[in-house]
């Protein structure tokens, strides 16, 4: 993802039944918020990977659909929440 994807996003992760909320900074570097519980990770191209799992991310709109790497069928829709910086 290119520069424009730098912000924060929120999205609903179907599959574990929860918001999601993931903040892209400068550099490729990530922090989110699911259930409660924060989490980290990196963005490497269109490769979002954190402590327990990675997804390809696709653009869509003012957001990104998150693909599984593990389970194609395991999607989150994010939309833009929050500015870029």
């Amino acid at each position: 993802m290119c520069r424009r994807g730098v912000g924060t996003f929120s999205g609903y992760d179907s599959q574990v039944g929860a918001d999601v909320e993931v903040t892209i900074l400068p550099g490729g570097r990530v922090t989110g918020n699911a259930r409660g519980s924060s989490f980290e990770g990196n963005l490497a191209g269109t490769l979002l990977r954190t402590e327990r799992q990675a997804f390809r991310l696709e653009r869509q709109g003012n957001g990104f659909v998150a693909v599984d790497e593990r389970d194609s069928s395991h999607r989150v829709v994010y939309r833009r929440s929050g500015g870029g910086y």
